[in-house]
């Protein structure tokens, strides 16, 4: 014990406290710099990462796993608008309906039949309206798609019809008959017939830039058909369409 005692000079305890500070903070050192991926996610605590511990920017695309952000994992009030739908909603008279029944107005004539057939729109934007009319006269019955128009020199192409200025465009006051976008009849000796979407394709420019296309596929039914109203339910004409805003 006396060796011991004789051997704590000053010296001697200030180099050890020396050591052994040299080698606590060189542990903490290593402690504080943890190896390349030895870090997983079953020695992070639940919870432990939060928003305010995520650098700004940080998270970008590719480091989101394909499929892993859903719509109920999407908080809808902080999405905007798309800019197609805010070109919808702000373009004048923007309106759009699904599919559309309609009975036969009967008439003695095509041309009666057809005046007296109330008007149904289906589509309409900026100066422009599809409307549809269901009608019948002897034993056929007859839908048919109209375009018309509130701003004069208008350019328009249908399956029916075509103006686009040679010689004349469409106007406020150009006749129905001449604004015919498409049609399907049908006689008695037959149950139903169908226009497909691409026998129904148009498009209108109209004066002031609006530029619209799209299909309208319809159906038509005479007589009773053997499976019973099915679609059709009440009526005998079955209308549909689709418009794109393209200016």
């Amino acid at each position: 014990m006396k060796r011991i005692t004789k051997r704590l000079t000053y010296a001697n305890v200030m180099s050890s406290i020396a050591v052994f500070l040299v080698l606590g903070g060189a542990t903490a050192f290593a402690a504080a710099q943890l190896g390349k991926n030895s870090v997983g996610t079953k020695q992070l605590k639940r919870n432990a990462v939060t928003a305010a511990k995520i650098k700004r920017n940080a998270v970008t695309s590719t480091k989101i796993k394909k499929g892993a952000v859903t719509g109920a994992k999407i908080k809808l009030s902080s999405l905007g608008t798309v800019p197609s739908a805010s070109n919808a909603s702000t373009l004048t008279g923007f309106s759009r309906k699904g599919l559309v029944r309609l009975a036969p107005t009967n008439g003695a004539t095509q041309e009666a039949a057809r005046e007296a057939a109330p008007a149904t729109t289906l589509l309409a934007a900026g100066p422009f309206t599809l409307y549809a009319k269901c009608y019948s006269f002897a034993t056929t019955v007859r839908a048919e798609v109209f375009i018309s128009t509130s701003a004069n020199g208008a350019i328009f192409n249908g399956e029916s019809e075509e103006l686009d200025g040679s010689p004349a465009f469409l106007n406020t006051a150009t006749l129905e008959t001449k604004r015919s976008v498409a049609f399907e009849s049908i006689g008695a000796a037959n149950a139903s017939s169908m226009l497909s979407a691409e026998s129904s394709a148009y498009y209108a420019i109209g004066p002031e830039g609006t530029t619209i296309q799209g299909h309208l596929p319809m159906a038509v039914r005479n007589g009773t058909l053997p499976e019973g109203d099915g679609t059709y339910g009440t009526g005998s004409c079955l209308f549909a369409g689709d418009l794109d805003v393209l200016g």
